[in-house]
């Protein structure tokens, strides 16, 4: 189970040079299918990228902020 959910994790980094992903769990997946996570925008900096997430997290949800480093 572990291993679905660090490789759902691992496809959403993104490279050097591609900005940073916010990334949001779906609570509607079962948990360890590996689908738990979507990509809910690409942003230049991580500053956008922590403004968008923390916008989206005011509606209770789940965001989360990947970057290149974040592997």
């Amino acid at each position: 189970m572990l291993d679905k959910m660090l490789a759902a994790k691992a496809k959403l980094i993104p490279k050097p040079g591609q900005g940073f992903n916010v990334v949001g769990i779906d609570s509607f997946e079962i948990p360890g299918t590996g689908n738990e996570l979507f990509l809910a925008g690409n942003y230049p900096t991580r500053d956008e990228a922590e403004k968008e997430a923390e916008k989206r997290r005011a509606s209770g949800e789940r965001f989360y902020v990947y970057g290149p480093d974040d592997a």
